[in-house]
């Protein structure tokens, strides 16, 4: 499993946890490859704040941790949307896991903040919040979707 840098995304969004379709119209043949511009698109979905493409990046069946469905989810992000005017993601994936050809597990570092961060030692200086989180993705119709999602609250050293 390859570790990927912090990456920093353009101001526009909310809620790091998150995930959509990367920018081309082909898509990888490796599917951790498949898995991680997953991860990419909600990010990127979630800080272009739209529900719409969220919502279809998520599947049908997804469970949160406190139990929250998928349309419990989205309406979260939305009230999330709605308190703030923008909201910047960093993120570095940890690692990927295939469990099966159609069923993996992502586990990544996340940090929201209220300002733009250039990477990661921006986050250790902003007022940003920093989470370890865990996703599950299912391959559903050709797509990788997010079924799961867990996250705790992460201390500044784990940036380092």
């Amino acid at each position: 499993m390859r570790r990927t840098p912090l990456r920093s995304s353009a101001p526009v969004g909310a809620l790091a946890l998150t995930l959509l379709i990367a920018g081309c119209s082909k898509k990888p043949d490796d599917p951790e490859a498949q898995v991680r511009a997953a991860v990419v698109a909600l990010e990127e979905a979630a800080e272009a704040r739209d529900l719409g493409q969220i919502k279809d990046l998520v599947a049908e069946q997804f469970r949160g941790q406190d139990g929250n469905d998928r349309q419990k989810l989205v309406a979260m992000l939305q009230f999330h949307f709605l308190r703030r005017k923008s909201v910047h993601i960093a993120q570095r994936i940890e690692s990927v896991r295939l469990i099966d050809p159609d069923t993996a597990e992502v586990e990544l570092t996340a940090g929201v903040a209220a300002t733009p961060v250039g990477g990661l030692s921006d986050l250790a200086n902003a007022s940003a919040d920093l989470f370890e989180v865990k996703f599950g993705f299912a391959r559903v119709g050709g797509d990788w979707l997010l079924t799961s999602a867990a996250w705790k609250r992460a201390r500044p050293s784990i940036l380092e």
